[in-house]
């Protein structure tokens, strides 16, 4: 009888421990929930890049995605103004600032730019 009891305990605390640990996972993500916007993933950088690996990125990817190189691809010069916009935003602190506490919606950005 001691042994169930153990396990029901050992149980009941795995129960509350991942409770508090999907409680704190979910507390994370609202926390961190623009920290992975698409700009970052627009321009293959990670959120603590700088300035200097942030233009290196979209000189490399403007190779990649302009238009006049993708010319059987319909949305190239779609994609062509994303990387346009994420970059004119996380190149400049103030902007980056901004887009990482508020994420990147239209109405956001027509207020900053």
């Amino acid at each position: 009888m001691p042994l169930k009891k153990q396990r029901l305990e050992t149980t009941e605390e795995n129960v509350k421990t991942s409770d508090a640990s999907s409680h704190q996972t979910n507390f994370d993500n609202k926390q961190t929930k623009f920290s992975s916007r698409p700009f970052y993933d627009i321009l293959g950088i990670s959120q603590d890049a700088s300035i200097n690996e942030i233009d290196k990125a979209y000189k490399l990817m403007a190779i990649r995605v302009h238009p006049d190189k993708n010319l059987n691809d319909a949305n190239a010069t779609e994609k062509f103004q994303q990387l346009i916009k994420a970059y004119e935003t996380l190149k400049d602190p103030k902007k980056r600032h901004l887009y990482d506490l508020n994420g990147s919606d239209d109405a956001f950005y027509k207020r900053i730019y």
